[in-house]
């Protein structure tokens, strides 16, 4: 079903849909809605010359990978959701040039990481949705920035959080630039002696005290082994 309403919106919902390349936009298209269809692969460049999409639905499509600066060109989108896909990783790539996005849905998905900088583009982003994944932390680096630069919903309710000094970033950024959705339902899985426990109930103590990596918070992202073996 094509559905055109002042060539604003474009929509093909569940129509079996494979290659993008059978897809055919109008230019001033601001909405594009192909969510329940059967992509698989996000290649790169997506939708080219399309400058005025604002509004990208591809969730529940089957998607596994996203190519690196997929999205590139749609520097005018402000939604973006992927949600209810098959996802496993994002990279500092994945979502390269979506300077202006404002909220990023990845809920219901595969995810087991999230690489350093992977959001580090997304400057005015205002919500972002992993929840329902299989996340087991969150390093600081993901945003690239010290303090995003204005507020940030975040939802990682439903995954199974390993709660050590690798999340003490998001302590800090509680109550700052970081505001957790449900935070009251976050719960840590592991280490044994906080398993259970409600994310927001523990302190800096909790997570440092007998939860740190080897080489402490911030050098594990950074030092590789072979480095630290010179040093040694």
């Amino acid at each position: 079903m094509h559905i055109f309403s002042g060539n604003v919106t474009y929509n093909r919902i569940g129509e079996e849909l494979v290659d993008f390349s059978t897809i055919d936009i109008p230019f001033s298209t601001e909405h594009v809605d192909l969510s329940f269809n059967k992509f698989v692969n996000i290649p790169s460049p997506l939708f080219t010359n399309h400058p005025n999409i604002k509004h990208l639905d591809l969730f529940s499509c089957r998607i596994q990978i996203i190519e690196n600066n997929a999205f590139s060109s749609l520097t005018s989108l402000l939604i973006l959701h992927l949600h209810s896909n098959e996802i496993q990783s994002i990279n500092q790539f994945t979502f390269r040039g979506l300077v202006v996005l404002q909220e990023l849905s990845l809920s219901e998905n595969l995810i087991n990481t999230i690489m350093v900088g992977s959001f580090s583009d997304l400057a005015v982003l205002q919500h972002l949705y992993v929840n329902n994944n299989n996340l087991k932390t969150l390093d600081e680096g993901i945003f690239h920035l010290v303090h995003h630069p204005i507020d940030l919903h975040f939802d990682v309710t439903g995954n199974t959080m390993e709660c050590d000094c690798r999340l003490l970033w998001v302590l800090e950024a509680e109550g700052d630039w970081l505001s957790m959705t449900n935070a009251a339902s976050v719960r840590c899985s592991g280490p044994t002696d906080l398993a259970g426990r409600n994310f927001q109930s523990l302190d800096e103590q909790s997570l440092t005290s007998t939860h740190c990596p080897l080489f402490g918070r911030y050098l594990i992202d950074y030092i590789d082994l072979p480095t630290i073996g010179l040093l040694l």
